[in-house]
């Protein structure tokens, strides 16, 4: 993360880097109420300081499915802990269990998609925890060192192993995927990049963020018809327990 230390008055990373890999000055902790202090170490000149950082975030997620999973996740029958990880290597935020935040019309959307009359929508009060929220510039360095630390992996090998690509779905004689849905690459950055912090003593329990997807909503315009913001739940203990159904068209 960027701050400005109070000793050199520099802008400066909180984050010590070894050649092409890092190492964490300190935890960015999120979760302990209602604010928290975070103990930090300047990039340039070493000092220690603190920050305060916000408190703990909740959101409602919205999750797609069939008909017999939402029954059996809302009965009870089948407890948040045996709730799917979804394991595609082109998910966009890599492992974890997925939901659409405060979005139930995109829910519905991707559930009529996959399940089509079997579809259904449940939501759920998600607790962020210890959250890599790519909607915060804050992340975006520990991304691209995860990025150039599989970059030498992968050219140190014995023959270089190539890079996978975002991709487009397949499809035939339709236009072009322009939104790469297939995210192999973003997959594998973000995954690399939680088995470091997880290396560091730094538990990630969710993975957020926002997407822009879809054609525009009008013509010339830069709103996108499907974007969203979505969560990868790692820690599934952050999934809350009351968990209900949302009819199709309702909020």
């Amino acid at each position: 993360m960027e701050v400005e230390c109070p000793n050199c008055r520099r802008e400066d990373f909180v984050v010590a880097f070894t050649g092409s890999r890092f190492v964490l000055a300190s935890q960015r902790i999120i979760g302990r109420p209602p604010l928290s202090l975070l103990n930090l170490r300047c990039g340039n000149c070493g000092a220690t300081f603190q920050k305060v950082e916000r408190g703990p975030r909740r959101i409602v997620g919205y999750h797609g499915c069939s008909h017999e999973f939402a029954e059996g996740i809302v009965s009870g029958r089948i407890p948040p802990t045996r709730w799917d990880y979804s394991e595609n290597e082109y998910d966009w935020l890599g492992r974890g269990v997925y939901f659409w935040e405060d979005a139930p019309g995109r829910a519905w959307q991707w559930a009529e998609q996959r399940h089509r009359q079997n579809s259904a929508v449940v939501a759920v009060e998600l607790t962020l925890g210890t959250c890599v929220d790519l909607g915060d510039t804050e992340f975006v360095p520990l991304l691209r060192m995860s990025y150039e630390d599989i970059i030498e992996t992968y050219q140190s090998s014995e023959p270089p192993i190539p890079l996978p690509e975002n991709e487009p779905l397949p499809r035939g004689n339709r236009p072009v995927d322009e939104d790469l849905k297939l995210r192999k690459l973003d997959r594998l950055v973000v995954d690399h990049l939680v088995k470091l912090l997880q290396e560091r003593n730094v538990s990630v329990q969710t993975v957020r963020a926002p997407f822009e997807e879809g054609s525009s909503a009008f013509p010339g315009g830069k709103i996108r018809t499907q974007s969203h913001v979505q969560i990868s739940v790692l820690d599934r203990s952050c999934i809350g327990r009351k968990i209900w159904r949302i009819p199709r068209g309702a909020s």
